[in-house]
C-alpha cells in the first residue's frame, strides 16, 4: 500500500497535483478507444503514467527488434519507473499471426523453458525530482525463450499488483527460402502530388516442395510501424518456385512520411530547440518549452536522414522534464480535429495528456509531454472519425528516407499459424 500511495503522490508532483484526468491511457478514454491507423499496435497496452522511456531493440537502439529464431540474436528491453524505491515485473510474451491478431497456440508451444520470468532491483536514477528507477532486459534467456517464429508480443506486468503495465511488439523469423525486394517511385496519386513508394518481393522457396501457393503472404512494413503494414494485394506465380508479391498502384505507401527531431541532450541550458526552462523545486518537476514547429509546405524543404530515434539517456544522473511542445500551424492549414503528439517518449501511441490546445494568446497550438533527456523523433498527428492521419502536417515534397522491410509468411498446416520464414529491411533515396 505505501508503494502505490508513492506512485500517487509522485505522478500528483508531475501534473502539479491536477484532476482532470490527463494521466488517463488510452485504452481508458473514448476519444481514442477504437481509432484505426495508430502507430502503435491496436492489441498494444501502453505504458501508464509511473512507466517511461521504454525501448526494445536488437543489438542497439533504433534497430528493429527482430531476431533469428535459434541464434545469438538478443532484445534489449529498457524502461524507467517513476518511483521511490524499486519494483517487481513479470515478463510473459505472447504469439501472434501475420496480422497481429492472437493466435491460438497455448504458450507451451511457442515457448521453451519457463512461461514467466521476472524482473527486479531498477538501477536509482541520481536525480531525485522526480526519483526514477532504470530496468534492463534481455530475452531470450536461459529461463524462457521461444520455439517457433512469427510475431510476438513482449507483456509486463507489476507483480505486486498484477496489472498489466505495456507491451511491446517484435518479431522472431526463421531461414526458409530468400526474398528480394525492390520499390518504385509513384507521382500523381493524390492532390498534394505526393511522391510514393510501390513496393515488390520476390520469394524464392523450393519448387518441389509441398508448399501451397495459397499459404505464402507477404507484409510491408514502413518505419516499424507493425501496425501500418500493408499485405501484397497483387501476386504472380507464373515462375516455378518464385512467389511475386506486390502492392498494387492504391496501395502504395507515401514516401514523404516525415519525423521531427528532439535532441534533448541536457534541460538545464538553452539550445536551438529550447526557448524557456525551469529546474524545478522539490515540488514540482523541471519544465521546458521548445520552440516552435511551423508545419511547412515550402517547395525546397531541408533533407533529413531516416531518423525513427528512441533513445533516452543511460546516464544515472539523466533528468526528466515536463516539456511543452509549440505547434504553428497557417490559417489555411488549421483544423477542429484534435491533435496529437506522438514519438519516442510515449510509444507512439494517443494519449489524452499530449493533446494540443490552442493558445488564442499566442496563436499556436501547445501539448505537453513528460520526457527524459536523450534524443527522440516524434511528430503531430490528427484524430477525424476514428481515423489517424500520421500525414496532416507533413511537408508535400518532403525529402526524407524511409525504412522498409519485407515479411515473408507461410501458414502452418498443423497448427493453423503464421510463420515468419523471411525478412529483408531495405530504404528510400531521397
Amino acid at each position: 500500500m505505501f508503494r502505490i500511495a508513492a506512485i500517487l503522490c509522485l505522478i500528483g508532483v508531475l501534473y502539479g497535483c491536477s484532476t482532470s484526468g490527463n494521466n488517463q491511457t488510452t485504452q481508458n478514454d473514448p476519444q481514442t478507444r477504437q481509432v484505426q491507423g495508430q502507430l502503435s499496435l491496436p492489441s498494444q497496452i501502453l505504458p501508464p503514467p509511473n512507466i517511461r522511456s521504454i525501448e526494445l531493440f536488437r543489438n542497439s537502439p533504433g534497430q528493429a527488434p527482430i531476431i533469428e529464431l535459434g541464434s545469438s540474436d538478443r532484445l534489449t528491453l529498457r524502461f524507467d519507473e517513476l518511483s521511490r524505491s524499486s519494483g517487481l515485473f513479470r515478463i510473459s510474451v505472447t504469439h501472434h499471426n501475420a496480422d497481429w491478431t492472437e493466435s491460438s497456440l497455448v504458450p507451451n508451444l511457442f515457448m521453451q523453458g519457463f512461461m514467466e520470468d521476472y524482473l527486479h532491483v531498477g538501477k536509482a536514477g541520481r536525480f531525485q525530482n522526480p526519483s526514477w528507477f532504470a530496468y534492463s532486459y534481455t530475452f531470450p534467456n536461459s529461463n524462457m525463450r521461444v520455439s517457433r517464429s512469427g510475431n510476438f508480443q513482449l507483456h509486463v506486468h507489476n507483480q505486486e499488483t498484477n496489472e498489466h503495465l505495456f507491451s511491446m511488439p517484435f518479431l522472431v523469423y526463421e531461414e526458409s527460402g530468400e526474398v528480394s525486394s525492390s520499390m518504385e517511385e509513384l507521382y500523381n496519386l493524390d492532390s498534394r502530388y505526393t511522391r510514393h513508394h510501390q513496393l515488390f518481393a520476390r520469394y524464392f522457396y523450393d519448387s518441389a516442395s509441398t508448399i501451397s501457393q495459397s499459404d505464402i503472404s507477404i507484409y510491408f512494413v514502413q518505419n516499424q510501424f507493425w501496425s501500418t503494414a500493408r499485405k501484397a494485394d497483387q501476386e504472380d506465380f507464373s515462375e516455378a518456385g518464385v512467389a511475386r508479391m506486390y502492392l498494387s498502384r492504391d496501395n502504395a505507401f507515401v514516401g514523404t512520411f516525415e519525423f521531427l527531431d528532439l535532441n534533448l541532450s541536457s534541460i538545464d541550458q538553452y539550445s536551438m530547440q529550447i526557448v524557456d526552462f525551469s529546474s524545478g523545486d522539490g515540488s514540482r518537476i523541471p519544465r521546458i518549452t521548445l520552440n516552435r514547429d511551423v508545419v511547412n509546405l515550402s517547395l525546397s524543404p531541408r533533407l533529413r536522414q531516416l531518423n525513427r530515434l528512441s533513445s533516452p539517456s543511460t546516464r544515472e544522473d539523466a533528468k526528466y522534464a515536463l516539456v511543452r511542445f509549440q505547434l504553428d500551424i497557417p490559417l489555411n492549414e488549421r483544423t477542429n480535429d484534435p491533435i496529437f503528439i506522438v514519438g519516442g517518449f510515449n510509444n507512439w501511441g494517443l494519449n489524452p495528456a499530449n493533446r494540443l490546445r490552442y493558445d488564442a494568446s499566442t496563436g499556436l497550438y501547445t501539448g505537453e509531454v513528460v520526457v527524459k533527456e536523450g534524443r527522440y523523433s516524434y511528430k503531430y498527428v490528427t484524430v477525424a472519425n476514428h481515423q489517424v492521419n500520421s500525414l496532416r502536417f507533413d511537408a508535400s515534397f518532403a525529402s526524407t528516407r524511409q525504412e522498409y522491410h519485407t515479411l515473408v509468411y507461410l501458414l502452418d498446416e498443423t497448427f493453423r499459424v503464421d510463420r515468419l520464414v523471411a525478412v529483408q529491411r531495405f530504404q528510400s533515396d531521397f
